[in-house]
C-alpha cells in the first residue's frame, strides 16, 4: 500500500488578521487530518493549527480519534477555547468516543461522526460547516435559473 503524503505542512498554518478556524489534533494524526484541511484550505478556507494563534480563531475544530483521547495538548486546547467561550465542533477520526461526561464538558457545538460521514466526505462536510467569514471575498451570489 503506498504511502500518503503530508499535506498539512506545504499547505501551511494561517497566521494572518482576518477570521480563521483552529484545528487541534494529535500529531499520530497528521496524515489524515492533512488531507482533511487541504480540501478546506483549497477551497480559500483559513485554517491555523499554530498554537500561538488558537486564542485568536473564531472555531476550534477537534479531530478526535483512539489517539486524541489521552492527548493533553488536544485536551487543553478545547479547554482553553471553551474558556473564551469559543464554539468546538468535534471530528471523529475512527469509532473511538469521549463518552458523554467529556462531551459534557467540553460542550462541543457540533458532533462529526465516522458513521454519519464517511472519510471521504470529511472535506466536504468540513466545508459546509465552516464560518462565511473564514472565506476570502464577499459573499457569493446564488445566481436562480429562470
Amino acid at each position: 500500500m503506498a504511502k500518503t503524503k503530508y499535506i498539512l505542512p506545504m499547505v501551511g498554518s494561517y497566521e494572518g488578521d482576518e477570521p480563521y478556524v483552529y484545528a487541534t489534533y494529535s500529531k499520530k494524526d497528521t496524515e489524515v487530518v492533512a488531507n482533511i484541511l487541504a480540501i478546506a484550505r483549497k477551497s480559500g478556507a483559513r485554517i491555523s493549527f499554530d498554537p500561538r494563534y488558537l486564542d485568536g480563531a473564531i472555531l476550534l475544530i477537534a479531530f478526535i480519534s483512539k489517539n486524541t483521547v489521552h492527548d493533553q495538548k488536544v485536551k487543553r486546547d478545547i479547554l482553553f477555547a471553551r474558556s473564551l467561550f469559543m464554539d468546538v465542533v468535534c471530528f471523529y477520526l475512527d469509532d473511538s468516543y469521549l463518552g458523554k461526561e467529556k462531551e459534557n464538558e467540553y460542550k462541543f457545538a457540533r458532533y462529526i461522526r465516522l458513521n454519519e460521514v464517511s472519510i471521504l466526505q470529511y472535506g466536504p462536510t468540513l466545508l459546509s460547516i465552516l464560518p462565511r467569514d473564514v472565506f476570502p471575498g464577499p459573499p457569493r451570489e446564488v445566481k436562480k435559473d429562470s
